[in-house]
């Protein structure tokens, strides 16, 4: 019995971390397509912290960004707040492998945003940048975003 008993807790722990190896993350083959699917709606920020500072709610509660899946993006921003560093429209891409946005390559206004948090699930990301503002120390900007309802 006892000859059996390490072969069956070591088939067990083999299958465990199988089991638990193929959850589905955006790591590996295929992760591309996952992100982009993920990525490719409107979100809305539900937080935003410049640098220390938690911004009031009112600067961005009505702030949308859409993306879709030919690389496009619109930015709704009714109330002119503070909303970070993008156009209303324009391109972005993935890079360094889909873990950072860049956002109108190639222009005046190319912007690189790392994706700190996507779930696999699509319900919720989390970006930063670093923003350095004329006079000032450079700082590092946060947003969570959520589909937009």
């Amino acid at each position: 019995m006892k000859k059996l008993l390490f072969p069956l807790i070591l088939l067990l722990a083999a299958l465990t971390f199988v089991t638990t190896s193929c959850e589905e993350n955006f790591d590996g083959e295929g992760s591309k397509f996952r992100r982009l699917e993920a990525l490719s709606r409107s979100w809305n920020v539900t937080e935003a912290r410049f640098g220390r500072e938690v911004a009031p709610g009112d600067w961005y509660n009505s702030f949308s960004i859409a993306f879709t899946s030919d690389g496009q993006y619109l930015v709704t921003n009714p109330d002119g707040r503070p909303a970070g560093p993008l156009n209303t429209s324009g391109t972005w891409e993935f890079a360094n492998n889909e873990t950072v946005l860049v956002f109108d390559r190639g222009t005046q206004q190319e912007t690189r945003i790392l994706i700190a948090f996507l779930s696999a699930s699509g319900d919720n990301m989390e970006w930063e940048w670093d923003v350095t503002l004329p006079g000032k120390a450079r700082t590092t900007y946060q947003f969570k975003l959520v589909p937009a309802q």
